[in-house]
């Protein structure tokens, strides 16, 4: 059953449809330019048996106010308003076309709030040749206004927003349409490369991608949707104790007394205590290590722990779980300070451990990306690690 709802947001108001049931995790779904929520019908029966969906009529289009003040900018601070009124601080994010622009938007402004991220043959924001748009006569689903507006920004985007896709934390799924989409594969290309955690799947139907091949889409999407990043994993570890995170810096303890905390507070409360949980089991405690890693930095009740639970008493970790763990962050993220934090303290200047670990994680070419940028935060001269 689809429900049609509205709320105000930045003094306007949003109309969106909302199905599946009520304690699925919430899936947002971002139409492409001139489209409102009905377009995702060809996929929604596939998207909300588990999910709680929710399609939006993004500004000017649609049933939701036409107020003739647009902008890519403006469409995702309503779609930031939108998630904050409805309580949804956690949520994966699917965007198509102009809406996959809008959701990488949002990425980037609140990397905390998306869990994964799908862009649909959506452009990268780099400039393009301006192309009039071709409107037919009489009454649109959408403001005509609208539509030149933001052609205008994706002729020539902020350089600001390409910058802006290494900002994004969540797992990005990108679906390009093939070589019959008019969105160039370079733009393509820079979305997977910029965004540093982004896996491509071509499905060669064109722009359209989950209109034309629903059953294709649906399935590379719920596939990509089905592994839960380790980043999450922790996440929802932590809320099990009260605290979620509510800025950049800042997270919120619900327990009595509440109270806001920064990142090093919730390191040193609970940064280290992911393998005293009886509760999971080796791996489990592994992965929520892991993800207070990627979710709270290189401080040092966090980036230690895995280490000392692999020589401890109860140790070795499986070790698949554990270096392939590293390896994909490295590969994601090789510039990432809490992972070369780690490696570099935790196990590759103890010399019990050196040797394991240089065997496992060492790959020239990520430790070149790494060297001038995470790597110099530790101190060293080269992105190589040290022979054992």
């Amino acid at each position: 059953m689809i429900d049609r709802h509205t709320v105000t947001v930045n003094g306007i108001r949003l109309s969106y449809e909302v199905s599946g049931p009520p304690d699925g995790d919430p899936l947002l779904l971002l139409p492409a330019l001139g489209e409102g929520a009905g377009d995702w019908s060809p996929v929604r029966e596939v998207l909300d048996r588990e999910r709680r969906v929710y399609a939006v009529d993004l500004r000017g289009h649609g049933l939701s106010d036409r107020p003739g003040d647009y902008s890519l900018e403006l469409m995702r601070d309503d779609v930031i308003g939108l998630l904050d009124a409805l309580g949804l601080d956690r949520v994966d994010l699917v965007g198509h076309s102009m809406g996959g622009v809008v959701a990488h938007l949002v990425a980037q402004a609140r990397p905390w709030w998306v869990v994964r991220l799908v862009l649909e043959d959506a452009p990268a924001p780099l400039p393009r040749k301006p192309r009039p748009p071709v409107l037919p006569e009489g009454e649109l689903p959408f403001d005509r206004e609208m539509v030149l507006a933001v052609r205008a920004q994706l002729d020539r985007p902020d350089p600001a927003w390409l910058a802006g896709l290494g900002r994004i934390t969540a797992p990005t799924l990108v679906v390009a349409g093939g070589p019959t989409s008019h969105v160039p594969r370079e733009h393509i290309a820079e979305l997977v490369r910029r965004i540093p955690d982004a896996r491509l799947r071509t499905i060669a139907v064109g722009h359209l991608v989950h209109s034309a091949a629903p059953r294709e889409f649906t399935s590379v999407v719920t596939e990509f949707l089905g592994d839960l990043p380790d980043a999450e994993t922790a996440r929802r570890w932590l809320a099990e104790d009260g605290i979620t995170q509510t800025g950049e810096e800042t997270w919120y303890d619900a327990d009595p007394p509440a109270a806001t905390l920064t990142r090093a507070d919730v390191a040193e409360g609970l940064g280290c205590m992911a393998f005293t949980d009886e509760a999971l089991d080796a791996a489990g405690r592994l992965r929520v290590a892991m993800g207070l890693m990627e979710v709270l930095g290189d401080h040092v009740l966090v980036i230690g722990q895995i280490h000392l639970a692999h020589t401890g008493p109860d140790g070795p970790l499986p070790a698949e779980a554990l270096w392939g763990g590293y390896r994909r962050r490295l590969e994601a993220r090789p510039e990432c300070e809490a992972l070369l934090s780690s490696l570099w303290y935790t196990w590759f200047e103890d010399h019990t451990t050196s040797a394991e670990a240089f065997a496992e994680v060492h790959d020239p070419g990520i430790w070149r990306a790494a060297a001038g940028t995470g790597a110099g935060a530790t101190g060293r001269s080269s992105g190589t690690p040290p022979a054992p």
